[in-house]
């Protein structure tokens, strides 16, 4: 269907009007390539495949069991193996909308509530509390907990303490799970989760280049104001690391504090510390030993290398580390909240459990402030079934016909490019024609694809509102979901949300629906550079 080797490719913008009137002459079999503007100052053009049904198809014309709406999940977040959307069946009515800061509508798996929740230790895998560790409370009751099932994945051996719950994963048998040796005490209650623990997904934000590729402070004082992007960071030979104001920092390998080194959060500040290798606090050093308030530093661990605390040393802060380790050992000791991979507490150590929330960012650093939606009633919103599903963007003989289309985005004079068009009838009387007299050719649907370079912290955006079903891919992932029949209301994507990389060539990809037997509308906006690309938009006809 996008085998871009077979086809024709048009290339010149100012000769669009014969472009136009070759259309017209082409029989609906002839593949042809998107065509884009010369000057995209002024407007873009798309060359869109339309794929027109009878009313009679199991998917047209129809009502969904919970009424008219947007129905969120009905396909997968990933495009099939023919570059096509997948019917994955686990759709829901959205009663109310997941929205961003500014209250535009956002796609509900792109949800980000700007708050992080810590609570207490919550690891995916084993937690071993050596002979004389402690694990205790800070403030309320902690909960330690692990997604795992398998036997004896908590050890606790003699003279350690758990003083709060110990919950093991889903289903999991407590009993087995944990080997608790004698002489080891847990004050709670043992038991199990009712939900695995999700494991967060990090991502790191845009603070700008890397400065310094091996930053230190020694036997000194450094004031850190600013952001800061370095390769690996020391703070060592009892030097002092104080951070004024609310700094992000930015560390792509380890992460040091050793030898009675200190790093200091002063008044009105906070730390957020993003360490792609390992960070070690050795031989009496600490972290936010001065505040004891375990809020203001969060330590994200990007990669899969431990977090070592070591030889006396104290930290008070919340860790999130999803694919790694917790090691603290012989009279050290960690006050805050730790999710991640597993915990290891060695004899004489102690971890200090103080709920806690950290603040979520974007990749350009601006803090996410989406509010949740809800979506309470499982529906396919009239999607029949997957083998109804893969036909609405494939040509199938004796099921549907398809030609191509021009879509003309024009700049609106701020750059945003748009189509805004609220009686979208664009095969009036063409294909299978208008049905029972009906004054339109109602049910179609509509595909088309473009490039574009993904330019990190632009405020790039594609939005769309329309009657009915809508989404969207940017390379094989799901970016607007908005399905349903008469949504009634848009969608709005921040390219920021997705994992791009700045400077890359994307290809977006989006599919659209007509299903319902009267209004017809077709709002799309955007800022993004898009760049045509060839599509294949053969039909196998209709009998």
């Amino acid at each position: 269907m996008f085998n871009r080797s077979t086809i024709i490719n048009l290339v010149s913008y100012h000769v669009l009007a014969i472009a136009a009137v070759v259309m017209l002459l082409i029989p609906d079999v002839a593949p042809i390539r998107t065509v884009q503007a010369s000057t995209p100052s002024d407007q873009i053009t798309l060359v869109s495949k339309i794929t027109d049904f009878r009313n009679s198809h199991p998917d047209m014309g129809v009502t969904p069991a919970n009424g008219f709406g947007h129905y969120a999940g009905n396909v997968n977040l990933t495009l099939g193996p023919s570059y096509v959307p997948t019917f994955s069946g686990n759709g829901a009515l959205v009663s109310q909308q997941w929205r961003q800061k500014t209250n535009h509508p956002i796609p509900p798996h792109l949800y980000k509530s700007g708050i992080f929740d810590f609570n207490g230790a919550r690891v995916g895998g084993s937690i071993f509390l050596n002979s004389g560790s402690e694990f205790r409370a800070g403030s309320g009751t902690p909960v330690i907990a692990t997604n795992a099932t398998n036997n004896n994945a908590v050890t606790l051996n003699s003279g350690s303490t758990i003083e709060g719950d110990l919950l093991v994963g889903p289903g999991g048998n407590a009993n087995a799970v944990v080997n608790a040796k004698s002489g080891s005490s847990v004050t709670g209650t043992i038991g199990a989760l009712s939900t695995v623990i999700p494991m967060p997904t990090i991502t790191v934000p845009n603070i700008g280049p890397m400065t310094n590729s091996d930053w230190k402070v020694e036997s000194s004082t450094y004031v850190l104001s600013n952001d800061l992007h370095i390769g690996k960071g020391k703070v060592d030979s009892g030097g002092r690391l104080r951070i004024n104001g609310h700094v992000t920092m930015v560390v792509d390998d380890d992460f040091e504090v050793n030898s009675a080194s200190r790093v200091e959060v002063m008044a009105n500040s906070s730390l957020q510390l993003y360490v792609g290798g390992e960070l070690k606090v050795n031989s009496g050093s600490s972290i936010n030993n001065n505040t004891k308030d375990n809020n203001l530093v969060t330590v994200y661990i990007t990669g899969s290398k431990d977090v070592d605390i070591n030889s006396g040393s104290g930290i008070y802060m919340n860790v999130a580390a999803p694919n790694s380790e917790l090691v603290v050992n012989s009279g050290s000791r960690i006050d805050g909240s730790f999710i991640g991979q597993s915990i290891y507490l060695n004899s004489g150590s102690e971890f200090v459990c103080r709920p806690g929330s950290s603040p979520v960012y974007d990749r350009c650093g601006t803090l996410y402030a989406d509010t949740e939606g809800l979506a309470p009633f499982a529906d396919t919103g009239a999607i029949s079934s997957s083998t109804t599903f893969n036909q609405w963007f494939t040509d199938v003989m004796g099921v549907n016909l398809s030609t191509a289309h021009l879509l003309r985005l024009t700049n609106n004079g701020s750059g945003v490019y748009e189509y805004l068009d609220d009686n979208f009838f664009p095969i009036d009387d063409r294909l299978l024609g208008n049905e029972d007299g009906d004054s339109h050719n109602y049910y179609f649907t509509l595909w088309f694809e473009a490039d574009f370079i993904y330019d990190a912290c632009t405020d790039q955006f594609f939005e769309f509102e329309g009657d009915d079903d809508a989404w969207m891919f940017v390379g094989s992932d799901l970016g607007l979901d908005l399905g349903g029949i008469r949504p009634l209301n848009g969608q709005y994507l921040e390219m920021h949300r997705l994992d791009l990389v700045d400077g890359q060539t994307y290809t977006l990809r989006f599919f659209y629906a007509q299903r319902n037997g009267s209004s017809s509308r077709f709002r799309l906006r955007t800022n993004l550079p898009l760049q045509g690309v060839p599509s294949t938009l053969a039909t196998a006809g209709f009998d």
